[in-house]
């Protein structure tokens, strides 16, 4: 019989024993704790008052839905209006969004702007000719 041949550590071993060849793989990665080393988490106690979840403050006033629905209207109208004018026509609107909507959908403003671009195309080909 042969004595084994001493191989890499990455290697697989060959073990002889007699006319049988068994192989035998080496175990790879960080090597696994004892038992006794694991600590183990014990649960809590548990009490019949303690709910899961985010904790509700005792004293919150709490809001009805109306009440934060007109909250809410109040700070955007308060927020987005105030009074503006049109630049074309000079009209005096409340908020910007009916300043976009006037220069969308109002004819007299359409028209002095459509006025303005032909006296200023008219007034840009004078001046080259």
């Amino acid at each position: 019989m042969s004595e084994p041949e001493n191989t890499p550590q990455d290697s697989v071993e060959e073990v002889v024993v007699g006319v049988d060849v068994e192989e035998v793989k080496r175990k790879r990665g960080r090597p696994k704790k004892p038992e006794e080393e694991k600590v183990k988490k014990e649960p809590k106690p548990k009490n019949e008052n303690e709910t899961r979840g985010r904790k509700i403050k005792e004293n919150k006033i709490v809001k009805t839905p109306e009440e934060n629905k007109e909250y809410f209207r109040l700070y955007y109208h308060d927020k987005l209006k105030y009074k503006t004018n049109c630049p074309v026509c000079g009209k005096e609107l409340t908020s910007i969004i009916s300043l976009n909507h006037h220069i969308k959908h109002n004819t007299k403003c359409e028209l002095m702007r459509c006025k303005h671009d032909i006296e200023t195309l008219l007034g840009l080909r004078n001046n080259y000719t």
